[in-house]
């Protein structure tokens, strides 16, 4: 981890939760009654930072109570955007007055993308460790639909300084 000087005087500012603002945190784990896997490099920002900033956090896992044997891809991948687009609904229901931002990881910063193309009320989304290689080639460029389409915060590692978006 790669921490800048700080100066001697140096005080932390002190900050509580910024109020109106709902974060809809969407987990990378998709997961059927026959198979799991995690993923745990998600988990200090989603569980210890991002709560701690704003008012109302809420958490959607994809679980699902289906064979992997019994599904395609496809149609998990449908599931998982009817899941977290009916989640969406329900919190802009009962927080019509906040600005609600949706965050994922990985796979789930695509389905967010997708939700928010069926559902209104979310202000913003934040795409953590998006990914930028797809079976069709790079999203890399700065015309990609997925960054004209919505307000997305694509927070980028210092060892990124070659990736253009």
């Amino acid at each position: 981890i790669y921490e800048p000087p700080m100066h001697p005087n140096y005080k932390p500012l002190e900050y509580g939760p910024i109020n109106n603002v709902s974060l809809i945190l969407v987990y990378p784990q998709i997961t059927v009654k026959t198979s799991k896997h995690f993923i745990r490099a998600h988990e200090i920002l989603f569980r210890q930072l991002l709560p701690q900033i704003v008012c109302c956090v809420e958490k959607i896992e994809l679980h699902f109570d289906v064979n992997w044997t019994t599904i395609t891809v496809e149609e998990i991948a449908w599931m998982c955007i009817r899941l977290i687009r009916k989640k969406v609904r329900e919190i802009v229901k009962r927080r019509p007055n906040d600005h609600i931002f949706l965050a994922g990881w990985g796979t789930t910063c695509w389905l967010n993308h997708k939700v928010i193309s069926k559902v209104s009320g979310v202000s913003g989304l934040l795409n953590f460790a998006f990914p930028t290689e797809s079976a069709c080639g790079s999203r890399g460029s700065n015309l990609h639909p997925t960054l004209l389409n919505f307000p997305s915060l694509y927070p980028l590692s210092q060892e990124v300084p070659s990736y253009i978006m």
